[in-house]
């Protein structure tokens, strides 16, 4: 996971896209997992310019870092948008 996270910093953009992409998939699947990385949802990554960076935070955050303040709510929430999404 830890690798994951230095990716998502990497210097070029399509690296960290693809990075937060799996970051993102995995606070829908394991947020207790990304929780240690949640500074990435809403750090110096949160100012790109890059709307692909951008999506993959807005889509992470209420997994990533909803979690601890709403417990059932932010869970359930990430049951059903990885439910939606599956279906896609």
């Amino acid at each position: 996971m830890s690798d994951i996270a230095v990716l998502a910093e990497d210097d070029d953009w399509l690296v960290s896209m693809r990075a937060m992409d799996l970051l993102e998939k995995l606070a829908h699947e394991h947020p207790e997992r990304v929780e240690p990385y949640k500074r990435l949802f809403i750090g110096a990554l949160a100012d790109t310019d890059k709307w692909e960076i951008q999506l993959q935070i807005v889509r992470a955050l209420p997994c990533a870092a909803g979690r601890a303040r709403s417990g059932a709510a932010s869970s359930t929430f990430c049951s059903e948008t990885s439910r939606i999404r599956k279906r896609s």
